[in-house]
């Protein structure tokens, strides 16, 4: 008989923070190319209202790519041009957020980096903090545990930590 914990998976998408900062700007101009649109019919400008539509749709589609899941002893993180990457516990030396810096490979400005053993021949994993929740990326942070090493920011210690200090005061 096999424990349900073994077979647990938690699966933390894009917030809808980034859902809606990424999109906001275009929608704007899809309303403003709407009401031209419909108030100057002949101006031209419904081309233009299908390339913001199109463009909108395509920013979603990326951002619905961003994906971390974890199980009872791996992680797998997924991105738009990355691919999926996962690696278990007992391979991950560390891990450390780095902040800022512009690297070739388009890491995000808040990032997780998952260091495998050197013995292990897993990559690095560079997890775009940015574009996941405060919350979701605190729940990452609780699974890594231990291998995470350095200061957490403002995310939160623990999201049980957490509750227990607002029930506290």
């Amino acid at each position: 008989m096999s424990d349900a914990n073994t077979h647990k998976l938690l699966i933390i998408r894009a917030s809808l923070r980034s859902y809606i900062s990424l999109t906001f700007f275009q929608i704007i101009l899809l309303m403003g190319g709407l009401w031209v649109a419909l108030k100057k019919p002949a101006s031209g400008t419904w081309p233009v209202v299908g390339l913001l539509i199109c463009s909108i749709l395509l920013t979603i589609f990326v951002i619905s790519r961003f994906r971390i899941i974890l199980s009872s002893d791996s992680i797998s993180y997924r991105s738009c041009f990355g691919g999926t990457k996962s690696i278990t516990l007992s391979e991950i030396k560390k891990a450390k957020i780095q902040i800022g810096g512009i690297s070739d490979n388009l890491e995000g400005f808040y990032r997780l980096v998952i260091i495998p053993h050197p013995n292990s021949e897993k990559k690095s994993i560079v997890i775009n903090m940015g574009i996941f929740g405060v919350r979701d990326m605190a729940k990452v942070f609780d699974f890594l545990g231990t291998k995470l090493v350095g200061r957490r920011g403002s995310y939160p210690r623990s999201l049980k930590t957490k509750k227990k200090e607002c029930q506290d005061g």
